[in-house]
């Protein structure tokens, strides 16, 4: 039986279906904003906001909804390596969605409010939106790869202490550097 219903509904299931919908309606906004009629900059920023939030919807739903719904992954060696990369990327994928929100407000803003400073300034999205979004995510968020770190635990079942209890170890292989602060998973 589910431990937590709640957390079973919410962050299993309904997290993977609203998780699938988005994945699909971004992937079909990236297919619809790379065609040649949609090259201009507006368009080019909502394709790198669909990006981003297509990123951090595959990532949390491995992260946070297949947990849920088959708790013996967070126990498997793969899923507990991949965590410490995998949260990272979220939060940098979380971060360029945030700023490229921002990016689509100030853009429309110039665009509608002041028409004419595009032509007589003549900037590129590239330069003052993407690059400098793309840049500051990832070293905005580059010390949380430093936080997680996997620690192998050995653990032998030992029939002469009292109810069988078992003994573990912690070996001192550490997979990934770490620094004192943050968390670890075992």
């Amino acid at each position: 039986m589910v431990e937590d219903p709640f957390s079973f509904i919410v962050e299993g299931i309904l997290l993977i279906i609203i998780g699938c919908f988005g994945i699909v309606g971004n992937s079909f906004a990236i297919f619809l904003f790379t065609r040649k009629k949609f090259q201009k900059n507006f368009h080019l920023l909502l394709m790198c906001l669909a990006s981003y939030d297509l990123l951090y919807l595959v990532l949390a739903m491995i992260m946070f909804g297949l947990p849920q719904l088959a708790p013996f992954i967070q126990q498997t060696r793969l899923f507990l390596h991949l965590i410490p990369h995998l949260l990272p990327l979220a939060h940098i994928s979380l971060t360029g969605s945030i700023y490229f929100t921002l990016a689509i407000t100030i853009e429309r803003y110039t665009t509608v409010c002041h028409p004419f400073f595009k032509f007589s300034h003549n900037l590129s999205v590239w330069k003052f939106y993407i690059f400098p979004i793309f840049i500051f995510s990832l070293l905005y968020n580059l010390p949380k790869f430093l936080e997680l770190s996997v620690t192998e635990v050995t653990c032998i079942s030992n029939s002469s202490l009292p109810n069988n209890e078992t003994e573990c170890f912690e070996l001192k292989k550490e997979l990934q550097p770490s620094t004192d602060v943050g968390h670890e998973y075992r």
